[in-house]
């Protein structure tokens, strides 16, 4: 009976950590695309364009 409550609780830690790493990823993507944005838009409110459109 011991043996199965540590299975079961190694595999809630699993859960728990991978669940963890998913925000983690997530939270930098969103943040990595947030920064590549907002450089990108200050780049081109910079830059003057070649021709008027």
């Amino acid at each position: 009976m011991r043996l199965h409550l540590d299975n079961e609780r190694r595999e809630t830690q699993m859960c728990l950590a991978l669940v963890i790493a998913i925000m983690i990823l997530a939270g930098s993507a969103i943040l990595y695309m947030g920064t590549h944005y907002q450089v990108t838009t200050q780049t081109l409110a910079r830059v003057p364009l070649a021709s008027p459109l």
